[in-house]
C-alpha cells in the first residue's frame, strides 16, 4: 500500500513551492509514495509586488484569521500525511491558507 501525502501550499512568488518540492524530492522518487499537490488560490488574487496600502490593508484579516474565498481542496480524505506550506503574515498563517483551515 502506497504512502499518500497531500501538500497544501500557497506562495505568491513560487519560492515556497520550490522549497517544499525540494524537501519532498527524496520521497517523490519512491514507487510506494504518492504525493498530491494542492495550490491554494485566493479570490481575488493578491497583487505582487504589494503596494504599501495593500500591505497595510491585509493586516486586520491576517490577525483575525478572516480569510478570502479560496479554491476547494481535494475531496479525498485518506492521506497518511498532510503538509501545510505557508508564509507567516503578521504573526499568523497567511490569509489564503487560513481559508483552508476549519
Amino acid at each position: 500500500m502506497a504512502l499518500r501525502i497531500l501538500v497544501v501550499h500557497y506562495s505568491q512568488t513560487g519560492q515556497l513551492t520550490r522549497i517544499v518540492r525540494s524537501m519532498l524530492a527524496p520521497l517523490a522518487g519512491q514507487s510506494d509514495v504518492r504525493i498530491d499537490w494542492h495550490a491554494v488560490v485566493p479570490e481575488p488574487a493578491y497583487p505582487f509586488p504589494w503596494t504599501f496600502r495593500t500591505f497595510l490593508d491585509a493586516f486586520p484579516e491576517s490577525v483575525y484569521l478572516d480569510p478570502p474565498a479560496v479554491n476547494a481542496p481535494p475531496s479525498e480524505a485518506d492521506y497518511d500525511l498532510v503538509v501545510l506550506a505557508y508564509q507567516v503574515w503578521f504573526l499568523a498563517p497567511s490569509t489564503p491558507l487560513a481559508g483552508e483551515l476549519p
